[in-house]
């Protein structure tokens, strides 16, 4: 469980770099929509490229949802685990195992 845990906030991490990388380049497509004196097929061109950066970001927003909720699932199936394991042996497993064997042999 730990190594998939490990796993998901690397990924997470790694969609959230990028995510923040588009965003830089629609402000420089913005900002150059913004000088004006484009032509026609410049302007088709900068729209074009505006969907594209957009699309990615949708696509890797969809994904960072996606390992976000992955590790909610796995932080309460990990607090799950701990409470039952508390709930079942508050004293180490090993040490109830030999407690059974010293209080057989005295009976």
């Amino acid at each position: 469980m730990k190594e998939e845990t490990d796993d998901a906030n690397l990924l997470t991490k790694q969609l959230e770099r990028k995510d923040a990388a588009p965003a830089a380049e629609l402000e420089d497509v913005e900002g150059e929509e913004a000088r004006g004196g484009r032509s026609y097929l410049e302007r088709m061109g900068l729209d074009e490229r505006r969907g594209e950066i957009k699309a990615g970001q949708k696509v890797v927003r969809s994904y960072l949802a996606k390992a976000n909720a992955k590790r909610v699932r796995l932080r309460k199936r990990y607090e799950e685990l701990h409470s039952e394991r508390s709930e079942i042996s508050p004293v180490p497993v090993g040490l109830v195992c030999l407690r059974t064997v010293v209080e057989e042999e005295r009976r």
